[in-house]
């Protein structure tokens, strides 16, 4: 009778383990899974541009790793603050030494409203702000 319980409840983990298994099969991959943000370093008034209502700003850091590439900006706007996300995406495939990677680029906002602005970059570790505002005319 025992012997019967055990092979039971073995047969119930198997099952919910098959179950489980076949289910993750269905999903569908998230949007940007392999994006992830960089080191950032700093920002100073000398690497900000500013033309008409367009503004470009240097971002300067780290990438992880040489097995993540520069993919994009995510760029938030709310109220006088302006943030900035540089993200990378990861390549799982490559096998590559353990190393931080310089990493450069330049961010464009256009269309600003006319207003004052406080800038900041959202890194990895730490956030950093721009220590001088930033006024669109």
């Amino acid at each position: 009778m025992k012997r019967f319980k055990i092979v039971k409840y073995l047969f119930l983990i198997f099952t919910i383990m098959a179950w489980g298994c076949a289910a993750g099969k269905r999903e569908k991959p998230v949007e940007g899974k392999n994006l992830q943000k960089i080191y950032v370093e700093e920002i100073t008034p000398e690497t900000v541009k500013i033309v008409g209502k367009t503004v470009q700003i240097k971002i300067r850091g780290h990438l992880p790793s040489p097995a993540y590439e520069f993919e994009r900006f995510d760029i938030q706007v709310k109220d006088h603050v302006i943030e900035i996300t540089p993200l990378a995406k990861y390549d799982p495939t490559k096998i590559v030494a353990q190393m931080l990677v310089p990493f450069e680029q330049v961010c464009t906002l256009k269309n600003l409203k006319p207003d004052t602005y406080e800038v900041k970059i959202s890194g990895r570790t730490q956030t950093v702000k721009l220590l001088k505002k930033i006024q669109i005319r």
